[in-house]
């Protein structure tokens, strides 16, 4: 089980949300009265301040 979870709000529906942890996708199930509460920092989906994959592995060579 998942005690915490730190992270950007991406997106809010009626009965869960969606949360940015590192680039991971949390899909986090709460109560309305919760999700009414959360701070209105949120993060527009499809964004990413990480280097793509092409980047990160073109020190890696084919054998």
């Amino acid at each position: 089980m998942i005690g915490l979870l730190t992270g950007i709000i991406v997106s809010v529906e009626p009965d869960r949300c969606i949360l940015d942890v590192n680039g991971v996708g949390y899909l986090v199930s709460a109560s309305s009265r919760t999700l009414a509460n959360l701070p209105l920092r949120r993060k527009k989906p499809g964004y990413s301040s990480r280097p793509s994959c092409a980047k990160m592995l073109s020190s890696f060579s084919a054998f």
